[in-house]
């Protein structure tokens, strides 16, 4: 989450920033594994993390799954996968 903060304060000033994504808030969010308190600040970071996705220059995910859940939240981008 501090990542998608420092993103938010940087990108207006014109640096290139490319976002690499392990796992989604989202494909947590759906696990239910997760505490009742990270179930509740979920929305919260899922919206951020769109923000943030839809801002990035360029996408990179670590897997086939992680690309899916990465469309669902920025709407068709082109993510380069590294297995």
């Amino acid at each position: 989450m501090s990542s998608y903060l420092f993103f938010l304060l940087i990108k207006e000033k014109g640096i290139k920033y490319i976002t690499t994504v392990h796992n989604t808030y989202l494909q947590r969010a759906e696990s239910k594994k997760e505490s009742v308190f990270y179930n509740l600040i979920y929305p919260f970071l899922i919206n951020l993390e769109k923000l943030v996705l839809r801002r990035s220059d360029k996408i990179t995910a670590v897997s086939r799954s992680t690309r899916n859940y990465i469309n669902e939240l920025s709407k068709g981008r082109d993510i380069d996968i590294i297995e």
